[in-house]
Protein backbone atom coordinates (compact mmCIF):
# COMPACT_ATOMS: atom_id res chain seq x y z
CA UNK A 1 0.00 0.00 0.00
CA UNK A 2 1.22 3.53 -0.98
CA UNK A 3 0.32 5.84 1.27
CA UNK A 4 -2.57 6.48 2.67
CA UNK A 5 -3.23 3.45 1.59
CA UNK A 6 -0.79 1.80 4.10
CA UNK A 7 -3.78 2.67 6.32
CA UNK A 8 -6.33 0.46 4.28
CA UNK A 9 -4.41 -2.79 4.10
CA UNK A 10 -3.78 -3.96 7.07
CA UNK A 11 -7.92 -4.26 7.52
CA UNK A 12 -8.16 -5.97 4.20
CA UNK A 13 -5.42 -8.41 5.15
CA UNK A 14 -7.18 -9.21 8.28
CA UNK A 15 -9.58 -10.92 5.87
CA UNK A 16 -7.11 -12.37 3.96
CA UNK A 17 -5.41 -15.64 5.56
CA UNK A 18 -2.24 -15.39 3.09
CA UNK A 19 -2.45 -12.23 2.86
CA UNK A 20 1.20 -10.54 2.45
CA UNK A 21 2.01 -6.44 2.98
CA UNK A 22 4.35 -4.23 1.49
CA UNK A 23 3.96 -0.34 3.01
CA UNK A 24 5.59 2.09 0.46
CA UNK A 25 6.10 5.69 1.22
CA UNK A 26 3.07 4.64 3.63
CA UNK A 27 1.59 5.35 6.93
CA UNK A 28 0.92 2.55 9.33
CA UNK A 29 -2.75 1.54 10.52
CA UNK A 30 -2.42 1.64 14.12
CA UNK A 31 -3.76 -1.24 16.52
CA UNK A 32 -3.81 1.39 19.48
CA UNK A 33 -4.82 5.19 20.46
CA UNK A 34 -0.98 4.85 21.48
CA UNK A 35 0.28 3.66 18.46
CA UNK A 36 -2.50 6.38 16.30
CA UNK A 37 -0.79 8.94 18.07
CA UNK A 38 3.23 7.95 17.82
CA UNK A 39 1.94 7.45 13.67
CA UNK A 40 0.95 10.89 13.12
CA UNK A 41 4.11 11.61 14.42
CA UNK A 42 5.64 10.92 11.39
CA UNK A 43 3.99 12.87 9.06
CA UNK A 44 6.29 16.17 7.97
CA UNK A 45 6.26 19.36 7.13
CA UNK A 46 3.12 21.42 6.70
CA UNK A 47 0.62 18.28 4.94
CA UNK A 48 -2.51 18.80 7.07
CA UNK A 49 -2.49 23.00 6.52
CA UNK A 50 -2.34 22.00 2.97
CA UNK A 51 -5.41 19.98 2.73
CA UNK A 52 -8.77 21.60 1.35
CA UNK A 53 -11.83 20.20 2.92
CA UNK A 54 -14.97 20.81 0.68
CA UNK A 55 -18.94 20.98 2.00
CA UNK A 56 -19.25 17.31 1.99
CA UNK A 57 -15.68 16.49 4.15
CA UNK A 58 -13.37 15.27 1.43
CA UNK A 59 -9.87 16.83 1.27
CA UNK A 60 -8.49 17.30 -1.74
CA UNK A 61 -4.72 19.78 -2.37
CA UNK A 62 -4.33 22.11 -5.14
CA UNK A 63 -1.92 21.69 -8.03
CA UNK A 64 0.97 23.35 -6.60
CA UNK A 65 0.73 21.92 -3.54
CA UNK A 66 0.18 18.16 -4.70
CA UNK A 67 2.74 18.59 -7.04
CA UNK A 68 5.38 19.93 -4.09
CA UNK A 69 4.46 17.41 -1.98
CA UNK A 70 4.07 13.99 -4.39
CA UNK A 71 5.52 14.98 -7.48
CA UNK A 72 8.53 17.45 -6.83
CA UNK A 73 11.41 15.09 -8.69
CA UNK A 74 9.30 13.76 -11.34
CA UNK A 75 8.99 15.74 -15.03
CA UNK A 76 6.60 18.23 -15.23
CA UNK A 77 4.17 16.66 -17.60
CA UNK A 78 3.91 13.21 -15.57
CA UNK A 79 3.42 15.78 -12.44
CA UNK A 80 0.95 17.60 -13.83
CA UNK A 81 -0.80 13.83 -15.41
CA UNK A 82 -0.68 12.28 -11.78
CA UNK A 83 -1.92 15.27 -10.15
CA UNK A 84 -4.84 14.85 -12.54
CA UNK A 85 -5.40 11.31 -11.35
CA UNK A 86 -5.59 12.49 -7.78
CA UNK A 87 -9.57 11.86 -6.45
CA UNK A 88 -11.05 13.34 -2.96
CA UNK A 89 -9.95 11.43 0.51
CA UNK A 90 -12.45 11.91 3.53
CA UNK A 91 -11.01 13.51 6.28
CA UNK A 92 -12.08 11.09 8.57
CA UNK A 93 -9.35 8.65 7.01
CA UNK A 94 -6.67 10.51 8.52
CA UNK A 95 -8.22 11.64 11.79
CA UNK A 96 -10.74 9.41 12.82
CA UNK A 97 -10.18 5.84 12.10
CA UNK A 98 -10.52 2.91 14.50
CA UNK A 99 -7.87 0.71 15.81
CA UNK A 100 -6.96 -2.03 13.26
CA UNK A 101 -6.57 -6.18 14.17
CA UNK A 102 -3.09 -7.01 14.47
CA UNK A 103 -1.16 -7.75 11.63
CA UNK A 104 2.47 -7.33 12.57
CA UNK A 105 3.07 -10.79 11.00
CA UNK A 106 1.61 -10.15 7.78
CA UNK A 107 4.54 -7.49 6.78
CA UNK A 108 6.66 -8.74 4.38
CA UNK A 109 8.28 -5.28 3.95
CA UNK A 110 8.54 -1.70 4.18
CA UNK A 111 9.91 0.68 1.80
CA UNK A 112 10.25 4.66 2.11
CA UNK A 113 12.44 7.39 -0.06
CA UNK A 114 14.98 9.97 0.94
CA UNK A 115 13.19 12.96 0.01
CA UNK A 116 9.88 12.26 1.03
CA UNK A 117 7.94 15.53 2.20
CA UNK A 118 5.58 13.84 3.59
CA UNK A 119 6.60 10.93 5.58
CA UNK A 120 9.80 11.41 7.57
CA UNK A 121 12.05 8.66 6.82
CA UNK A 122 13.87 8.78 10.38
CA UNK A 123 10.94 8.76 12.23
CA UNK A 124 9.22 6.00 9.73
CA UNK A 125 12.43 4.06 10.48
CA UNK A 126 11.93 3.88 14.07
CA UNK A 127 8.26 3.45 13.93
CA UNK A 128 8.88 0.11 11.25
CA UNK A 129 11.86 -0.93 13.68
CA UNK A 130 9.94 -0.72 17.07
CA UNK A 131 6.27 -1.90 15.31
CA UNK A 132 7.76 -4.77 12.77
CA UNK A 133 11.18 -4.93 13.66
CA UNK A 134 11.93 -4.56 10.30
CA UNK A 135 14.37 -1.51 8.87
CA UNK A 136 12.80 -0.38 5.36
CA UNK A 137 14.49 -0.11 2.37
CA UNK A 138 16.04 3.31 1.42
CA UNK A 139 15.40 4.36 -1.95
CA UNK A 140 16.01 7.68 -3.82
CA UNK A 141 13.60 10.23 -4.66
CA UNK A 142 10.30 11.45 -2.66
CA UNK A 143 6.74 9.90 -2.18
CA UNK A 144 6.02 9.40 -5.43
CA UNK A 145 9.06 6.31 -6.23
CA UNK A 146 7.04 4.41 -8.96
CA UNK A 147 7.19 8.13 -10.98
CA UNK A 148 10.41 9.21 -10.29
CA UNK A 149 12.23 5.66 -10.39
CA UNK A 150 10.19 3.36 -11.44
CA UNK A 151 12.82 0.83 -12.58
CA UNK A 152 14.88 0.91 -9.09
CA UNK A 153 11.02 0.13 -7.04
CA UNK A 154 10.06 -2.72 -9.42
CA UNK A 155 13.49 -4.15 -9.00
CA UNK A 156 13.31 -3.94 -5.11
CA UNK A 157 9.61 -5.10 -4.89
CA UNK A 158 10.88 -8.03 -6.73
CA UNK A 159 13.24 -8.63 -4.82
CA UNK A 160 10.94 -8.07 -1.01
CA UNK A 161 8.43 -11.04 -3.13
CA UNK A 162 11.37 -13.47 -4.26
CA UNK A 163 12.60 -12.93 -0.38
CA UNK A 164 9.11 -13.43 1.74
CA UNK A 165 8.47 -16.64 -0.90
CA UNK A 166 11.66 -18.51 -0.17
CA UNK A 167 11.38 -17.52 3.93
CA UNK A 168 7.73 -18.54 3.66
CA UNK A 169 8.86 -21.95 1.58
Amino acid sequence: GHSMGGMVIPRMAARLPNARLIFLCAGFAHTSEDEHKEILGTVVGDLFTRLITDEQGRVTMSRESAIDVFYHDVPPDVADWAYAQLRPHWAEGFYNVGAAKAYADKVAHIIHTSDDKIVDPVRHRQVAEAWFGITPILLPGGHSPFLSHPAVLAEVLNLIVAADRSRRA
